[in-house]
């Protein structure tokens, strides 16, 4: 199934161009699983795998049409694997970041596709997550460039200064700047939060 993306300020994405984007990354999508769902119940190992995005997980600038169609796509995903699970039907979520398609290019013209991640690369998960057939389920695959810290953007870390503060630091995209958000003194297992970064 298609995707669409889009580079909009918040304040300047019209209904329509809501509307567009919503119906084709969560209407469309949404409905062929509906569809889908009779003749899926036919078959001994029947899979659905929708592609949502790091956007249903984090906020981006510029991409709030795209980051609610992705948001409503995975709610819908979880929902739907909560329903039909007892029926055989095993029901995945692939949140990747940046992959290098023809959407990307149009989208950030400043990307040349270098260390992203590829549509192969999608789809040998993809093939893993269909073909694995075990007692094992493997529900979501959040992937992300292998230049780009894992597992989120905020850490937890000793200050760079004085290891006995605690700092809250936030990576930025797509830069990578940094900033801290908070800091406070550790006391054993737990933290006294100090006023102001």
């Amino acid at each position: 199934c298609a995707g669409m993306a889009q580079s909009d300020a918040f304040e300047d994405i019209t209904p329509a161009r809501f509307d567009e984007i919503m119906t084709l990354n969560c209407r469309t999508p949404f409905f062929l699983c509906q569809k889908a769902l009779p003749l899926l119940r036919q078959s001994q190992a029947a899979s659905i795998l929708n592609i949502a995005s790091v956007t249903a997980h984090k906020g981006y600038v510029r991409q709030a049409a795209y980051a609610a169609s992705k948001h409503a796509m995975a709610g819908f995903t979880k929902t739907l694997a909560a329903e039909v699970y007892e029926q055989g039907i095993r029901v995945h979520l692939i949140s990747p970041g940046g992959v290098f398609t023809d959407m990307a290019k149009v989208s950030r013209p400043d990307l040349t596709g270098e260390e992203m991640i590829t549509a192969e690369d999608i789809a040998e998960i993809a093939a893993f997550l269909v073909l694995r057939r075990t007692n094992a389920v493997i529900d979501e695959i959040e992937v992300h460039r292998a230049n780009k810290a894992p597992f989120a953007w905020l850490r937890f870390e000793p200050s760079r200064d004085d290891p006995t503060i605690l700092e809250v630091r936030l990576t930025r995209w797509p830069d990578g700047g940094e900033e801290v958000l908070a800091h406070g003194q550790a006391h054993g297992a737990t933290v006294e939060w100090l006023a102001g970064p």
